[in-house]
């Protein structure tokens, strides 16, 4: 965040009030200075509004106020400020040992993670796989099936968006 938009933070976190952070932008922004103050008692709410559009004012209000709860998930990690000093945007080999890549970061923890998200109800995700092994050859009949129930056990109605990965392992 540009340096007067920490410091009109700064002075809202001074009034000992709950505070609701909306981040209204087109990428990741690191807000450390603000999440600190939340882990020194300050009420803070962030939500991540990204490029809402025209109507986006009128959805973000209807969520903030219980209407609605559209909330989803980070698409994204957001690194520390001092990620991009440390990082060569040119160099993400898979292979370099520099405790990150374009798909991984060790050493530090990320203020919001990949898949990091709160709603105003709960849910229960419950998967089984169909079949024992996936397969993959070259034929239309290749494929692996699992099955993926979500149910939302809360009081609030409620989306949840499913993410699913999958790691291939090396067959002998």
């Amino acid at each position: 965040l540009p340096s007067a938009q920490h410091a009109l933070l700064k002075q809202l976190f001074e009034l000992k009030k709950p505070v609701v952070l909306l981040l209204l932008n087109g990428g990741a922004v690191a807000i450390e200075e603000e999440m600190r103050a939340a882990k020194d008692g300050q009420a803070l709410a962030v939500v991540e509004c990204f490029s809402p559009g025209a109507t986006g004012s009128d959805a973000i209000a209807r969520s903030l106020f219980g209407l609605e709860n559209r909330f989803g998930r980070m698409p994204y990690t957001v690194y520390d400020k001092g990620w991009v000093n440390r990082t060569k945007f040119t160099q993400h080999d898979l292979a370099a040992d520099e405790g990150r890549t374009y798909r991984f970061y060790r050493g530090r923890k990320p203020i919001f993670e990949f898949g990091q998200g709160l709603s105003f109800s709960s849910f229960s995700v419950n998967v089984s796989s169909g079949s024992a092994a996936c397969t993959f050859p070259a034929s239309a009949k290749a494929g692996c099936v699992a099955t993926v129930t979500a149910k939302n056990v809360g009081a609030v109605t409620g989306d949840l968006v499913v993410t699913a990965f999958m790691r291939f392992k090396a067959v002998p």
